[in-house]
């Protein structure tokens, strides 16, 4: 068991995906609808552009990393900082809206993130040792970044997603949602911060990388559009992704630095591909 950092960030999309499963939110609701203190011009600022880092919201805040204080203060705290860009016009990949999500998923469900995010995602999918206290309790833990979980955990969730969103016979997600945080969620927005700027060289068709809730659309055919591969890699080097085109999810899990597993990464998946063919069978969201 692993701190995993942004592989955080898949998790919480899926939470998100579950309450909205439920009829207690939606993707398009105005975040002001349950924050009030989000006026003005954040008012426009939905749960969509939260969970695809287009909320236009600064991209650090100093009470994120506070374990004293609380989503709650956080998130006003964050409600009183000027945007750095229109909700909408560009995409920064950061931790900022996701706290405020979090936040979002507190109120509507009137429980705190970890209990929801246990209750919701990691007891159905019989992930005893994942949670948010990967840096000890609080009632501030981000939910881009503070889970922790192993290979083995963290597999169940992707057998879950590449099930359509059933995991032992169980409904956890429906169809629609897994199809949904699959979904390029940029929308058009100016890419303004990737973290997969500097590794180019590495691999091209990562600078074209979009994302969609929670997770990155790593790698689609650029003359169709067909997703190939998704992920959502954390700091550490913890690496969980899915090859749609061979129905197949792995995980790296690894305690380094992003930048210096990810040439290992990217040959892990390349020999993968030449071992394994691709399914012609689509997957049950596509």
């Amino acid at each position: 068991v692993v701190p995993i950092a942004s592989a955080s960030k898949w998790l919480s999309g899926a939470l998100i995906m579950m309450l909205v499963d439920e009829g207690k939110l939606s993707l398009d609701d105005s975040v002001s609808n349950y924050l009030p203190e989000f006026s003005g011009e954040k008012s426009s600022i939905t749960i969509r552009h939260l969970f695809s880092h287009t909320s236009g919201l600064p991209s650090e805040t100093r009470c994120r990393n506070d374990k004293r204080t609380t989503l709650d203060r956080c998130s006003r705290e964050i409600a009183a900082l000027p945007l750095a860009a229109p909700s909408g016009q560009e995409f920064f990949y950061a931790g900022v809206s996701m706290h405020v999500g979090g936040r979002v998923a507190e109120v509507v469900s009137g429980k705190s993130w970890n209990d929801l995010f246990v209750e919701r995602v990691a007891a159905p999918l019989g992930m005893t040792q994942t949670d948010f206290f990967a840096y000890g309790p609080t009632q501030n833990p981000r939910p881009a970044g503070d889970a922790k979980s192993s290979a083995d955990e963290y597999g169940h969730f992707l057998q879950m997603l590449l099930q359509g969103g059933t995991f032992s016979g169980k409904r956890i997600l429906s169809e629609a949602s897994v199809a949904e945080m699959h979904k390029d969620q940029t929308r058009g927005a100016r890419i303004e911060y990737t973290i997969y700027e500097t590794h180019g060289d590495l691999d091209p068709n990562l600078l074209l990388a979009r994302y969609g809730i929670g997770m990155w659309r790593e790698k689609f055919d650029v003359n169709n559009g067909r997703l190939q591969e998704v992920s959502s890699q954390g700091y550490f080097g913890f690496s969980p992704w899915i090859d749609v085109e061979r129905n197949l999810a792995g995980v790296l899990s690894v305690q380094s630095r992003f930048s210096r597993i990810m040439p290992d990464y990217l040959e892990l998946k390349k020999e993968i591909r030449r071992l394994i063919p691709a399914d012609p069978r689509p997957l049950p969201w596509q």
